[in-house]
Formats: structure tokens, C-alpha cells, sequence
């Protein structure tokens, strides 16, 4: 998909390592390149978004896969829901 001037293939280690350097550079914390994947869908959940539509986003073929990969961003929510529910009880 991309390539150097001369048209030979950008090595793909070469976004990781340019990544590494400048969020260095920033003095962001110390994260993978990839990390970046999972920052839009743990955004979504976090902000109420359902998992099959977070999901969907990512191009999962089944809801599950995707509670799989993010039950840890699911633990807010779950938090928001036992207070809603106790509200309505309370």
C-alpha cells in the first residue's frame, strides 16, 4: 500500500519504529503502534456505545469476538448499569 521513492516496499516494521521514535520525541507514554487499533473501540465503549455496534466499527464478524478482545472497557458500564438499576430500586 505504500511505498519509498524509488517504489520498493516500506519495510512494516518502519510506521512501529517511526511511531516509537516520535511518541519518545513527545514524551507520550511508552505505547505499541498497534495499541492505537484499540483506542477507538475502548472510546466507544466507554462512552455507552453497545458492542454489537462497536463491533460492526471494527469489522467483527460476530459481537463476541469483540466482548472478547474488550470485556476490560466493559467494566465502567457495568458500573453505570448496577447504579441505574439501583436507583430504580432505591
Amino acid at each position: 500500500m505504500f511505498c519509498n521513492h524509488d517504489g520498493t516496499p516500506i519495510s512494516p516494521n518502519y510506521f512501529s519504529i517511526m511511531w516509537s521514535r516520535e511518541s519518545k520525541r513527545a514524551g507520550l507514554p511508552k505505547r505499541t503502534f498497534h495499541s492505537l487499533r484499540h483506542s477507538h473501540p475502548s472510546a466507544l465503549i466507554r462512552a455507552g456505545l453497545d458492542v454489537v455496534s462497536v463491533g460492526r466499527q471494527l469489522g467483527h464478524s460476530k459481537p463476541t469476538v469483540t466482548l472478547s478482545t474488550y470485556a476490560h472497557a466493559f467494566d465502567e458500564t457495568d458500573s453505570d448499569a448496577a447504579k441505574a438499576i439501583g436507583k430504580v430500586l432505591g
